[in-house]
């Protein structure tokens, strides 16, 4: 009797484990979604863009694609359980990584060290990262366009 006891509370506390692990916190969720993905596909889709206006290869695509369909997983593998709106917390995610420059800065930044005789032309290139973004989306993301009359 104390075995079967003992087997049924590890098999409760394994399915409690899995049940945790899958549910985030709201915050949590929306930070995932804009650093790791949207933050990381928009920084190379950027280089991407450079590249483009400066007649370079542009070989970031695969790149954005793949940080792109990470989304798709984040979102698709939301926790039914949850309490908060996932819509609200992607429009959040997206504004908010609309917005970051550093993404932009930094693209830049990564270009002149792999492009120096660009320097001048990378530094004075001006780049709306709300519309990059929205191009962004568009192109590899386009079930996301509805976020897009928030930015």
């Amino acid at each position: 009797m104390d075995k079967e006891l003992k087997k049924k509370i590890d098999s409760l506390l394994k399915e409690v484990k899995t049940l945790t692990e899958m549910a985030y916190a709201r915050h949590k969720w929306i930070d995932m979604l804009r650093d790791d993905f949207l933050g990381g596909s928009f920084g190379e889709y950027t280089k991407q863009y450079i590249a483009i206006k400066l007649g370079l290869t542009p070989y970031w695509e695969n790149e954005v694609k793949r940080l792109l369909n990470n989304v798709r997983n984040h979102v698709s593998r939301k926790n039914k359980k949850t309490k908060f709106n996932t819509d609200k917390a992607i429009i959040e995610a997206v504004v908010e990584a609309a917005y970051d420059g550093s993404q932009v800065t930094h693209a830049k930044n990564q270009m002149i060290d792999e492009n120096p005789e660009f320097r001048k032309k990378i530094k004075m290139l001006k780049i709306d990262e709300p519309t990059v973004f929205k191009e962004m989306i568009r192109k590899y993301l386009p079930e996301f366009k509805i976020y897009l009359k928030h930015i």
